[in-house]
């Protein structure tokens, strides 16, 4: 898996990257917020979502992207990536039968793309 050296400005193809990418580096640029970032390929597992966590020395997170069964209420659960996800229980605390949204509704719903690691 690719991931690159960290890099502490917008990369050169940023308007071939996803709106919201450009947005976070637009914001980050007006408002003279430093950051550190890498480039990688997409992450399929969790091993490859740590390699990418320990080249930023930061702490790495799941994202699942979720919605009810009539696909009209999604929901972004961000948790730490050593909490096993129980669909049941997620579904009855918020009251409502869970499913995964897809590849397709993420991107259309926020912006990103399964595997990225923004």
């Amino acid at each position: 898996m690719y991931i690159s050296e960290i890099t502490t400005t917008v990369p050169e193809d940023v308007k071939d990257r996803v709106p919201l990418e450009q947005e976070v580096y637009r914001v980050f640029t007006k408002r003279g917020i430093k950051f550190e970032r890498v480039d990688n390929d997409p992450a399929s597992s969790m091993e490859e979502c740590k390699a990418i966590g320990e080249v930023l020395q930061a702490p790495v997170r799941k994202d699942v992207f979720l919605c009810n069964q009539k696909k009209t209420s999604f929901f972004l659960l961000v948790m730490p990536d050593h909490k096993a996800f129980d669909t049941a229980s997620f579904s009855k605390k918020l009251g409502v039968s869970g499913t995964y949204a897809g590849a397709y509704r993420m991107y259309a719903g926020i912006g990103q793309r399964r595997g990225a690691s923004q």
